[in-house]
């Protein structure tokens, strides 16, 4: 069984309120290459992301939990299950 990437980060991306535009602003801020294209593929399963695009979608969205006093709840890509 594979990882479904874009329910786990759609989930964060619900907790954060956030819309894919908010994730790829904050994946900018973070020194990320995303375009809004990608984020956009990514999360409606499209296409998977690298390690490192989903590490940085993935801080992206810890930190907006992080700013808005919520633990930080999404894993990174060592923590997930093995895909």
């Amino acid at each position: 069984m594979s990882f479904d990437f874009a329910a786990y980060l759609t989930d964060g991306l619900r907790g954060a309120n956030w819309a894919n535009a908010d994730l790829w602003i904050a994946t900018v801020g973070l020194g990320g290459r995303l375009d809004l294209s990608d984020v956009r593929n990514i999360m409606s399963g499209r296409r998977d992301p690298s390690r490192q695009e989903y590490n940085v979608l993935a801080l992206a969205l810890n930190e907006q939990y992080h700013d808005l006093g919520k633990d930080h709840p999404l894993h990174y890509w060592d923590e997930l299950p093995q895909l």
